[in-house]
């Protein structure tokens, strides 16, 4: 069984320990980012790992082979480069929610890290996107993709969201010309509006954002780290139809609206009980006692859980292939527009802000 240290917030306890179960992995070390609450929690869902302080010095000489990181180490995640440059040292495994680099500057850095740190889960290296590959290659010009990304804040920051969609983007269609983008902060209510924070690793809310582009295409995605069930996907329309892929599966809709391609499982499973859309009827249920709805089982293994533990154990098989290289200039630069956008309240240009990161 492999041994881990883990830097994480309170509210990923459960998670993470549920996804050691399912990937065979002991923690060995664990650092809270929010340790000022107490590690009352610690003990219930980590009892055998040792209490971190100071978690880069103990991985200087911790016996693990895996690091874990739920959110970055630093008040502003300044320390993740330090810690990915100590992985590589080390030849130990950089397993992160969050990405690293986290800023379009630090990209001249990650060269020097080779393949110490893997980004989870990114819906790009997902089992099904490749799937739906054969039907990728055959469905021709894309004219739209639009993403919708929803998830609780302790299955990543909207930081995490923001750059797991423009990935995709970034995938398929190229880098945008412009983007014009808006936040929502927590907190926000009527005559207050708290600015969005101005870097990838504290953006947090909901997020919205257009993206231009100098050919016939166009993107748009909606993002949160604060919608509790997790939900991902992304729609593609061009002349061929509709593609749609999430973590449960894809399905190809030709012009006529007829189904010509589905993955097995449980994407096939729903489209039984499925509306012409292809949405999921609503269905009222009575809340039990106390107020609260009952939970809905996740029958199709697509919760935040089902997909980070198939992630991670991805990221921890030497025989599972590696994903694409990613373009973190280009990838970075997008999300550096989008919260520039945010915050000025105007589209702004992800090649301006590459070659003002190149010129630093």
């Amino acid at each position: 069984m492999p041994a881990a240290s883990a830097h994480l917030r309170h509210d990923q306890l459960a998670l993470f320990r549920a996804v050691a179960d399912r990937c065979g992995l002991e923690i060995a070390h664990l650092s809270l980012a929010d340790d000022s609450r107490g590690g009352t929690e610690l003990s219930d869902h980590f009892p055998r790992a040792k209490p971190v302080t100071d978690f880069r010095h103990e991985l200087t000489s911790a016996n693990v082979q895996v690091v874990l990181l739920g959110a970055l180490p630093g008040a502003k995640g300044e320390e993740a480069g330090a810690i990915a440059d100590l992985c590589a040292q080390r030849g130990l495994r950089l397993i992160t929610l969050e990405p690293i680099p986290a800023s379009a500057t630090d990209v001249r850095r990650a060269e020097l890290w080779g393949t110490a740190v893997r980004i989870v889960p990114l819906l790009r290296d997902a089992t099904l996107f490749a799937a739906a590959g054969e039907a990728l290659a055959d469905f021709g010009p894309i004219r739209t993709v639009s993403i919708a990304s929803r998830a609780a804040r302790a299955d990543g920051s909207l930081g995490a969201r923001l750059f797991d969609a423009m990935l995709i983007v970034h995938s398929l269609l190229g880098q945008p010309e412009s983007i014009d983008a808006s936040v929502i902060c927590p907190g926000s209510v009527a005559g207050v509006h708290p600015a969005p924070a101005d870097s990838l690793a504290l953006l947090s809310g909901d997020l919205t954002a257009n993206l231009r582009f100098a050919g016939p295409h166009a993107a748009s995605m909606s993002l949160s780290d604060r919608a509790g069930r997790w939900f991902r996907g992304v729609t593609l329309l061009g002349d061929a139809g509709c593609i749609r892929i999430d973590d449960a599966g894809f399905e190809v809709i030709d012009p006529a609206g007829t189904t010509i391609d589905r993955s097995p499982g449980p994407s096939g499973a729903r489209a039984k009980g499925a509306d012409p859309t292809g949405e999921k009827k609503s269905s009222r249920r009575k809340a039990e006692p106390g107020g609260a709805a009952p939970a809905e089982k996740n029958s199709g293994g697509t919760g935040a859980i089902d997909v980070l533990a198939a992630a991670v154990a991805r990221a921890l098989d030497d025989r599972s292939p590696r994903p694409a290289p990613i373009d973190f200039s280009a990838v970075l630069s997008m999300c550096e527009a989008a919260i520039l956008s945010a915050r000025t309240g105007q589209a702004e240009s992800p090649a301006t802000v590459q070659r003002m990161a190149m010129a630093s």
